[in-house]
């Protein structure tokens, strides 16, 4: 198997990153996107190496018995989802497939995957970027950006103010600028823009008062309501802003928070590292945790205080709070880490002295079981992992794993 060399291809399998799977002639595994398990494809090789080879999609000769039709014309092109032509339920079989892969062997039960969305219209949260005479998302593997007026994916209030938005920015953005949407309760929607152009803030701050707009973040400037309440209608109100993190969609965040707080159970000195706006820290508080909380963004922090009053909150990175409250011998019944896609790693050496309990919120099943690995080496073990469909029509999934001390 050669570079442009053209054949069929049969797909059994979904890989984390969101290619499909198949097996060459020769038995070289190969990874294309846009194939669903079952289809027969005929296909270019682009990428030949010695264990595996990488090909572009010519042509559907058979389609899978999981093959649906996509519900938005740019599938296959636009990077935003990479699975909208895959039956949901074949998605979340190839998910739960990925975390009893990557933590299975490591003798950590998985329980069944949580699946709380039907797959469209969940994002409460979303990032458009800037490109060339358009602004979308990112085409697969490639920064150029994909022209996106609509979206299924999106809540109609986020897909609505996003889209005014659009109107409003085109020609008054540099390419690289960011339009970030965020919707809170009674579908009010919080938006930040980066990269204006010189004489755009006037044009940008007309939109508040359309499509449900409340505020705005014009490169680090803040107009109207400085953030929005993100809470669920029998909740205290949790204020939120489109500049700082969220999950992806509220209805998910909800079925996260449930997962985590029934790990943590109830009461106990609780360490928290970055713990953002306070999205764990409200129920760890609730539940009678005695919660330190550490986050290193200081807006991040000024909106936790605000939130969870009852938490004790300190503006500093993760990697250093937890060495020096390792240094100084301090003890916690529970740590909680939710970490960037990158991992904990720095922080691993820290963790093992800090507590016997640990529960790690991950975005990435792989970085979670090379952290798994050498927290198990300094004695945590992983015992539990839940995994959950956080957003639907990509290969993305979330996981909260348990980790208590061996012996």
């Amino acid at each position: 198997m050669i570079r442009g060399e053209r054949l069929s291809l049969t797909i059994t399998g979904l890989a984390f990153g969101g290619d499909a799977v198949g097996r060459a002639p020769d038995g070289r595994v190969v990874f294309v996107a846009g194939g669903v398990p079952g289809d027969q494809l005929r296909i270019e090789v682009d990428e030949a190496k010695r264990d595996f080879a990488r090909a572009s999609l010519l042509e559907v000769l058979s389609p899978g018995a999981s093959r649906v039709a996509a519900r938005c014309p740019l599938s296959g092109s636009c990077g935003g989802c990479q699975w909208q032509e895959v039956a949901l339920a074949v998605q979340r079989a190839a998910k739960q497939a990925v975390v009893i892969r990557a933590l299975g062997r490591l003798g950590c039960t998985i329980d069944p995957l949580c699946a709380p969305s039907d797959g469209f219209g969940y994002r409460t949260r979303a990032r458009l970027t800037v490109g060339d005479g358009a602004i979308g998302f990112q085409a697969r593997r490639s920064h150029r950006v994909i022209d996106v007026t609509t979206c299924p994916l999106l809540h109609p209030a986020l897909d609505a103010a996003l889209a005014e938005a659009r109107r409003a920015a085109f020609g008054q953005m540099d390419p690289g600028g960011t339009i970030a949407g965020l919707v809170g309760r009674g579908d009010l929607v919080h938006l930040a823009l980066e990269g204006l152009r010189a004489g755009a803030a006037a044009t940008a701050r007309t939109l508040i008062g359309r499509a449900g707009i409340v505020g705005l973040v014009l490169d680090a400037v803040r107009f109207g309501a400085r953030d929005i309440d993100t809470a669920g209608a029998s909740e205290p109100p949790f204020h939120a802003a489109a500049d700082g993190f969220a999950q992806a969609g509220d209805t998910g965040n909800h079925a996260l928070r449930r997962i985590v707080a029934a790990s943590a159970g109830s009461s106990g000195r609780t360490l928290e590292l970055y713990a953002g706006d306070g999205n764990f820290t409200r129920d760890l508080v609730a539940a009678g945790h005695d919660v330190l909380a550490v986050e290193g963004d200081p807006a991040a922090i000024a909106r936790l205080r605000r939130n969870v009053p009852a938490a004790t909150a300190t503006a500093e990175p993760a990697e250093r709070a937890a060495l020096r409250l390792a240094s100084q011998g301090e003890k916690f019944d529970l740590v909680l880490i939710d970490p960037p896609r990158a991992g904990a790693r720095p922080l691993l050496p820290s963790l093992a002295r800090l507590t016997s309990r640990l529960i790690y919120v991950s975005c990435d099943p792989m970085t979670l079981a090379r952290d798994a690995r050498d927290l198990a080496a300094a004695g945590l073990r992983p015992i539990r992992a839940t995994a959950l469909d956080l957003m639907p029509q990509t290969y993305h999934v979330e996981v909260v794993c348990l980790f208590e001390r061996a012996g």
